[in-house]
């Protein structure tokens, strides 16, 4: 489970998929039997990933223009 979010591509948004299903790096394989735990750990993901989205971005872009 872990090692799904190794090289996890956060746009989209991370999808939780039933094991063996993943196919696009924005998705994470499901713990068997622990469904409920793997969508709680998504679901953080998710959460974390829109609040700080547009901070970020407005960050690296004004980074950006100084280094120009």
């Amino acid at each position: 489970f872990i090692a799904n979010f190794s090289a996890l591509a956060v746009e989209p948004l991370p999808k939780l998929v039933k094991k063996g299903e993943k196919a696009q790096p924005h998705q994470v394989e499901a713990i068997t039997g622990a469904t409920i735990s793997s969508r709680a750990v998504v679901r953080l993901l998710e959460n974390g990933l829109e609040q700080w989205r547009e901070p970020i971005r407005n960050y690296l872009s004004t980074q950006n223009a100084k280094d120009e």
